[in-house]
């Protein structure tokens, strides 16, 4: 597994590359066209759908964070990074979070009992958010209504999969389609991790729960951490 980690994650990318991730052009000179033959004993065994035993070689050296296998994620790695320095949190948090979250495939995921619980109802709920009111009314959007905003608040959007009332909470006051944008929802997932390293520390395992659930004390997804502890073998953290 280690030999095998060796040859799937080593180098490190440049900022802002923005190649296809599989396209070669994208690697060195010196590196492109490199390739070895992998044994099936080289297989990795936490994702078996994503390296089968007909893989036949990959490129001898690779940018760091890399991932075989992970398109999207691969395409925005450059930019997690210098993302991950401008903020200030730890060099694979961001990475490791939206791995987890959505592979980098990003799309939105309405949440319909965070909605009834913290939108509609609550302390913090829109009839008794000012902060929420004047973003709605910001957007001067005709077309978008109130109980359409609602549930908006309550979507989670993006490679970060972050919620959009969560991010008006960070400071962000454009529309939800603007947060769909990879860099300003990457940018805002990133605060929150920094927003809760007061509980979390910087602590992988806590971070990943308190990101799921607004709590280091919180029950996150099922299979949340353990495909985590995935994540963290493959980028060769462990």
């Amino acid at each position: 597994m280690k030999n095998f980690l060796k040859w799937v994650l080593a180098g490190g990318i440049g900022a802002g590359l923005g190649y296809t991730a599989l396209n070669p052009l994208w690697l060195p000179a010196d590196i492109r066209g490199k390739t070895r033959d992998v044994t099936l004993e080289e297989k990795v065994e936490t994702q078996p759908a994503l390296f089968s035993e007909e893989v036949q070689s990959v490129p001898s050296s690779l940018p760091t964070h890399w991932l075989k296998g992970f398109d999207d994620y691969n395409d925005m790695a450059g930019i997690i990074e210098d993302i991950e320095e401008e903020i200030g949190i730890p060099d694979d948090l961001l990475h490791l979070t939206v791995l987890v979250e959505s592979k980098g495939g990003g799309g939105d995921r309405f949440e319909p009992g965070f909605k009834r619980r913290y939108i509609d109802n609550g302390r913090y709920g829109f009839d008794k958010n000012t902060l929420y009111q004047r973003v709605f009314k910001g957007l001067k959007d005709p077309k978008l209504t109130e109980e359409e905003f609602k549930k908006q608040l309550a979507t989670s959007v993006g490679p970060a999969q972050i919620l959009y009332c969560t991010a008006i909470d960070l400071g962000f006051r454009g529309s939800l389609d603007e947060l769909r944008g990879t860099e300003t929802n990457l940018k805002f997932g990133a605060k929150m991790i920094k927003k809760q390293s007061g509980s979390t520390d910087f602590d992988w395992k806590k971070v990943l729960t308190a990101y799921n659930t607004g709590s280091v004390n919180g029950t996150p997804t099922r299979g949340h951490l353990e495909r985590g502890a995935d994540y963290r073998k493959l980028l060769g953290k462990e």
